[in-house]
């Protein structure tokens, strides 16, 4: 689980820390720096997926096809304020061998880089691996040519072994089998390389869920636009399809009392939902509510257990009075199964639906004139919030911008 991510000259943050629960809602209001978080994360996603600096930030193409489309505003708006560098650190738990630190430092001139990288594990000496470790004496850091010297810890006593890697992508996709130092290194690496190529962000696009997909099709997809050939599969399984028809039951109106699919002679599949009384609604005639809801609830029950989940807008195509049930369904599947979401909302109904614990854990962003860059805290952290919200209540708190002055 990803415990909290520190930020340094990256967008709109100067040196900023953000701790992370199971459920963690950013709010706050617009551009405060709540996607520029989430920017930070994909960023790491990208590096551990094996892209370069260079193409993570500026997005990849294969035969004019997009497969990766980089970062919002590219290289030259990764940097806050002219700097020179950003550096992002995140630490992690419950992560097999045990609690990691990963920090990554990257330039874009003359061309995007990392300057610095360091894999650390709780309880297992110094490092796993530095770009700056003790043993490499002056030739640390990004070398003439683009090469980075890397220590690494040796197999047994003795000084740190040294690794050559190329600066334009990140070490930690770059220790690999081979080489009789890193079986020392390789379970840290590869535990911290599957968190974050595991992680989903999910960017629900009802406009790409209403057409005819292939049957076999394994994943949902960032837009969710597989969702009948993922609904196909899970209803295959009656007890799971009783669990889908009692959510779909409880947000629609009129009540879903089964689901059906369209099949082609090619395999290809789209779902129908069966309302009370007969009439048929295919995956083109739903509502963008229904399928928004859809493609959430599919997404959190087919995630790998103790996955990261990353959505923006939660709320968005939800009826305000059925808000509460997205937020039960999130922090069930966190309880459950163990998936981690972060997501971020600009609804008081939303912070209002969730548990005491969850409340207290989600994180707002602010900005002042006079200061630095973005503010990020948690709300239990916020002087005499728990006091206050008792006797106001959250939706005055969040309507007044109670939040935001706080910090």
């Amino acid at each position: 689980m990803l415990k909290s991510l520190q930020l340094r000259e990256f967008k709109s943050f100067a040196s900023e820390q953000v701790e992370f629960g199971r459920l963690t809602l950013l709010v706050g209001a617009n551009a405060t720096g709540k996607s520029n978080l989430l920017d930070a994360l994909r960023f790491l996603h990208g590096l551990s997926l094996g892209l370069s600096v260079a193409d993570d930030l500026r997005g990849h193409w294969e035969g004019g096809r997009e497969l990766w489309p980089g970062i919002r505003g590219g290289p030259r708006e990764i940097l806050r304020n002219g700097a020179s560098t950003f550096a992002l650190t995140s630490r992690w738990d419950s992560l097999s061998p045990g609690r990691l630190e990963h920090a990554i430092e990257c330039t874009i001139d003359p061309q995007p880089a990392v300057t610095m990288e360091r894999l650390t594990e709780e309880g297992q000496g110094e490092y796993l691996y530095d770009t700056h470790g003790g043993s490499l004496g002056t030739a640390t850091g990004l070398q003439q040519g683009g090469a980075l010297n890397v220590a690494v810890r040796p197999a047994g006593p003795g000084r740190s072994a040294r690794s050559t890697v190329a600066s334009t992508h990140a070490v930690l996709g770059q220790i690999g089998p081979g080489e009789r130092t890193h079986h020392t290194v390789l379970p840290g690496c590869e535990a911290l390389r599957g968190a974050l190529k595991g992680a989903l962000f999910l960017d629900i696009s009802p406009r790409l869920m209403r057409e005819y997909v292939p049957r076999q099709m394994g994943e949902l997809g960032t837009h969710g636009q597989n969702v009948s050939a993922i609904l196909w599969r899970e209803c295959q399984d009656h007890e799971r399809k009783r669990d889908l028809l009692d959510w779909l039951t409880e947000l629609c109106a009129p009540e879903v009392t089964d689901i059906d699919f369209i099949e082609t002679e090619l395999g290809d599949v789209m779902f129908r939902l069966i309302e009370a009384g007969g009439a048929r609604i295919s995956a083109r005639s739903a509502s963008d509510g229904t399928l928004r809801f859809l493609g959430e609830l599919l997404a959190l029950q087919t995630a790998p257990e103790r996955s990261l989940v990353v959505m923006e807008e939660i709320e968005n195509g939800l009826h305000p009075a059925r808000v509460h049930l997205l937020i039960e369904l999130i922090e069930s599947v966190t309880r459950h199964r163990g998936i981690q979401v972060i997501a971020t909302t600009h609804s008081p109904r939303v912070l209002k639906a969730l548990s005491e614990e969850s409340l207290g854990e989600a994180v707002v962003f602010g900005r002042h004139p006079a200061g630095p860059g973005t503010i990020a805290r948690s709300l239990s952290a916020l002087q005499h919030f728990d006091e206050i919200v008792k006797r106001r209540g959250i939706e005055e708190l969040f309507t007044t911008q109670w939040l935001e002055r706080a910090l």
